[in-house]
């Protein structure tokens, strides 16, 4: 009888876990300055500190300034289209011959 109670019991647990992990962020490898180097993904309104392994959440005031600087830099990144492209297919080629991706 307790054991159909204890595989749903089981299964919130595993289910709660994965949520977690999901609000700490996923880990991954960046490159930066030619070097590799992992780094955290964070979910909306979180942002990564204490050396970029863990999301915090973000104040309101530093959240409206990203969201003002990612309007002035959609602008601007409107001339440079090329070179970004050619930046991120070298990235992509870097990235393919060290295995990430």
């Amino acid at each position: 009888m307790d054991h159909w109670y204890d595989q749903i019991l089981n299964g919130i647990n595993e289910i709660n876990e994965c949520i977690e992990s999901i609000e700490e962020g996923i880990k991954y490898a960046s490159l930066r300055g030619g070097k590799y180097k992992m780094r955290i993904k964070c979910p909306g309104r979180m942002k990564s500190a204490q050396g970029g392994m863990r999301c915090v959440p973000m104040k309101s005031t530093e959240r409206l300034s990203k969201k003002r600087g990612a309007l002035k830099s959609r602008g601007k990144r409107k001339g440079k289209i090329a070179i970004i492209r050619r930046k991120r297919a070298k990235t992509a080629r870097k990235r393919k011959a060290r295995g990430l991706k």
